[in-house]
């Protein structure tokens, strides 16, 4: 479970929505779990350390049918994260690509 690891006041930032504190994220983030009838596969970047607890990651997100292993769609997803007083304070996914 990834909440102990969030600050009280996680900033949760995404192309469509942001969510502030750790109420709202464990309350509202089921909104980003893909479709019933599609997998996710995930290829991900190495991490990289980009000064003052802030990192970055790249992910390669592939969608497929359930049903038939068929690709539904990709996207491209850029991650940061601030860690502060060992916890994450802010996380950011942006669309790239």
């Amino acid at each position: 479970m990834v909440y102990p690891c969030l600050a009280d006041d996680i900033e949760w930032i995404t192309p469509k929505r942001t969510l502030i504190g750790i109420d709202a994220v464990e309350q509202d983030l089921t909104w980003g779990t893909p479709p019933d009838h599609v997998d996710v596969e995930f290829q991900i970047s190495d991490w990289a350390d980009i000064g003052d607890g802030r990192l970055v990651v790249d992910v390669h997100q592939v969608y497929r049918l359930k049903e038939t292993g068929e690709l539904a769609y990709e996207r491209n997803r850029r991650i940061h994260v601030t860690i502060r007083d060992d916890k994450v304070g802010r996380y950011e996914m942006e669309a790239i690509g």
